[in-house]
């Protein structure tokens, strides 16, 4: 049995969703969870540290969340990808299936909502 902690990487421009996001993960499951604030930091973070599942959001002050996906795949392709995003448009869903992205939550979600899709993915 593997012994090592899986990582979590969370991505969003809101201070209060990665604060909520790591304290559920880290309450609830035995993760490290890295939370970051842009695309660019979570760019550093995809290249330097191991990730086995990934909450983006898709509108970020610097960049659209779905920009990161191709990286994650190549450096991690079997990161798990959840998508969050207070836009729950059809063209927003329908991008998350092309990209083959695990789960689509809008916000707001609920800590039981949140908790019940990473217990199908960690």
């Amino acid at each position: 049995m593997n012994s090592t902690k899986s990582t979590v990487l969370v991505v969003d421009d809101e201070k209060d969703i990665r604060d909520i996001c790591q304290g559920i993960i880290m309450r609830s499951f035995d993760c490290s969870v890295l939370a970051k604030e842009s695309i660019e930091s979570a760019r550093h973070a995809i290249e330097s540290e191991h990730i086995d599942l990934a909450i983006l959001d898709i509108h970020l002050q610097d960049g659209i969340g779905f920009e990161l996906i191709p990286l994650l795949r190549a450096q991690h392709p079997d990161v798990k990808i959840i998508m969050i995003s207070a836009y729950n448009h059809c063209s927003e869903m329908e991008k998350a299936k092309e990209l083959n992205v695990s789960q689509f939550l809008g916000k707001p979600f609920t800590a039981k909502e949140l908790k019940s899709i990473l217990h199908n993915w960690l």
